[in-house]
């Protein structure tokens, strides 16, 4: 189950949400930059970069690796 909103204001007259009120909605959609990761080996064959550490984002997407 996602997010869901229980009663999102308490100016039922006026109509209108508080503003900054937390909302439901997209997370998680940031660049993220996690340091002190070791490169333990490059293949050239298949293309291949193994790192040891925890790396972000699920299987198969597209990390970037620079020197930090």
């Amino acid at each position: 189950m996602g997010r869901r909103p229980g009663a999102i204001s308490f100016m039922a007259s006026q109509g209108r949400v508080i503003k900054g009120k937390k909302m439901p909605g997209q997370a998680g959609n940031t660049k993220c930059t996690i340091q002190k990761l070791e490169v333990v080996k490059v293949s050239e064959n298949p293309r291949i970069v193994l790192v040891k550490g925890s790396v972000p984002g699920k299987a198969g997407s597209l990390v970037f690796v620079r020197k930090a």
